[in-house]
């Protein structure tokens, strides 16, 4: 302990002086505690002279309370013990006569609607690519407006398709999406 002491009074660099000086004012510190702790006065408190003190502060204490139990009355609002009898009437008999919940019917989607021969698609359902609009080709599965875009900027760009295998030509349609749709689409008569 003594070799820290030292140790850490050379490395701040403390002279004997200022040891000397710390090591009298710890002592008084000491001192004067210890004798105030033995010598101290007992205070007596008079509760006479704190009442209005307590009044105030219960007084100011009960306020928060009442906001607080205001605000949460809000949120949580506390169930009326006297709900009117035709209310609980009503509850119980739906409780008692429970509604049927019946499942729609299924719809199935078609990849092809008929429409007339304007839009592009034949009687026989099958989506011309030669003369169908954006909104036919998009009803092919996979074929979504921005592919139907293409379909379309193709055909006005090459003219008109020959056999259906010349969509594969389109950027976007590869040979798997080539046979989702082959058996949906015509290149007319």
């Amino acid at each position: 302990m003594k070799r820290a002491i030292y140790f850490f009074t050379d490395r701040l660099q403390i002279t004997s002086a200022e040891r000397f000086s710390i090591l009298v004012v710890g002592a008084l510190f000491l001192l004067i505690s210890g004798i105030q702790q033995f010598n101290g006065q007992t205070v007596a408190y008079a509760e006479d002279s704190y009442s209005a003190v307590f009044a105030q502060f219960t007084q100011l204490s009960t306020l928060p309370a009442e906001e607080s139990s205001a605000i949460l009355s809000q949120y949580y609002p506390q169930e009326n013990p006297e709900r009117p009898a035709a209310a609980e009437a009503e509850i119980e008999k739906k409780v008692q006569e429970p509604e049927t919940i019946t499942a729609p019917e299924p719809v199935m989607e078609e990849a092809t609607a008929v429409v007339s021969e304007s839009s592009g698609e034949a009687q026989s359902g099958k989506v011309n690519i030669n003369s169908a609009d954006a909104a036919s080709l998009a009803t092919l599965p996979g074929v979504g407006p921005a592919i139907a875009a293409r379909i379309i900027e193709y055909r006005n760009e090459n003219g008109p398709f020959r056999q259906i295998e010349d969509i594969k030509n389109v950027r976007g349609i590869g040979e798997a999406r080539f046979e989702a749709i082959k058996d949906l689409i015509t290149v007319g008569d």
